[in-house]
């Protein structure tokens, strides 16, 4: 039993990485929108189509997490697991943070 809630506290810290996944890269990809050089009108779908997909990446690597933690529960590697994916998700994170700083030290 501690084994199961030691995966679950785990499967939390994925959603709250994914959550600060997904702010971080909500910005990052308004900033990349900014910079292109289209028309006014079509920034609106291009942000759209892009956050679309960052949410489906997210979605995908919360449902995929719970029972790829639990297995690794049962089979005593959760902590490699979740240090795969907590990994990941922190990669993720500062990959958005890394392009933020990228753009916003451009020249004008």
């Amino acid at each position: 039993m501690p084994r199961y809630l030691a995966c679950y506290v785990m499967f939390g810290l994925v959603i709250v990485l994914s959550g600060i996944a997904f702010l971080v890269w909500q910005h990052a990809v308004s900033m990349l929108v900014g910079l292109l050089d289209t028309e006014d009108t079509a920034k609106p779908f291009i942000y759209a189509v892009s956050m679309l997909a960052v949410i489906f990446a997210l979605f995908a690597v919360v449902m995929i997490a719970e029972p790829y933690l639990r297995t690794g529960a049962r089979r005593g590697q959760l902590a490699r697991r979740a240090a795969r994916i907590a990994g990941s998700l922190v990669l993720a994170i500062a990959l958005g943070l890394l392009v933020q700083e990228v753009i916003y030290h451009l020249p004008a």
